[in-house]
């Protein structure tokens, strides 16, 4: 936790903007990150949602799994094959979710292309904030994929989206670390203009490093 200082007003912000306790610092980043994310497709860029829907069918899968060991009509011990066997491919699922957000997706809170920008030019947007810091760090990076990693096939699709989380040392990568208190009014609230304004800006000096 820390205290706002006292150059922390920026303005008066929007009536719907979410209020939350300024001393709880992971409140404070969730909301942060929920916004920029928000606040990039405002300004015309699409999230990649192939993950995300990765994600849910596995976790769907795993549900199914639970719920067919719980309910299947045959008596113990006659199913003992098949909870061992939903048991697993439960544990297997869950394992494989911690490992996807732990070693893929890990600080990445928005991944996507421009509307009418180049389809295989992805912005991806990483925030990190140190425990017990007051300080919220943006990063931006332009990810150009090659034309191998273009095609639709499962594999090249996982190639595709493993390059896309895990790239590192781009030479458009751009990032820059402010107080959290930035972006809320001395109320707690929320001011999305001062959030709007350090992301675009980020976004504006990787694409400038890539067309130079």
């Amino acid at each position: 936790s820390f205290a706002f200082s006292s150059s922390m007003k920026a303005g008066p912000s929007p009536p719907n903007a979410p209020k939350i306790n300024p001393y709880d610092g992971h409140t404070m980043r969730l909301t942060l990150d929920d916004h920029l994310a928000k606040l990039l497709q405002k300004e015309g860029y699409v999230p990649n949602q192939t993950l995300s829907t990765v994600k849910i069918i596995m976790g769907l899968i795993a549900v199914f799994a639970a719920l067919l060991s719980q309910f299947y009509p045959l008596p113990f011990p006659q199913n003992k094959p098949l909870i061992l066997f939903s048991v697993t491919v439960y544990f297997t699922l869950s394992s494989l979710l911690t490992l996807i957000a732990m070693l893929i997706e890990k600080d990445t809170i928005f991944l996507g292309t421009k509307e009418d920008g180049k389809p295989n030019h992805y912005v991806r947007i990483t925030t990190h904030v140190a425990k017990f810091s007051p300080n919220y760090q943006i990063m931006c990076d332009v990810i150009v994929v090659d034309a191998s990693l273009q095609g639709r096939s499962p594999i090249t699709a996982c190639k595709r989206l493993y390059k896309l989380y895990t790239h590192t040392d781009s030479p458009y990568a751009a990032k820059d670390t402010f107080r959290c208190d930035k972006f809320f009014d001395s109320r707690g609230c929320l001011y999305p203009p001062n959030l709007k304004d350090a992301v675009l800006k980020l976004v504006a000096k990787s694409n400038a490093t890539l067309n130079k």
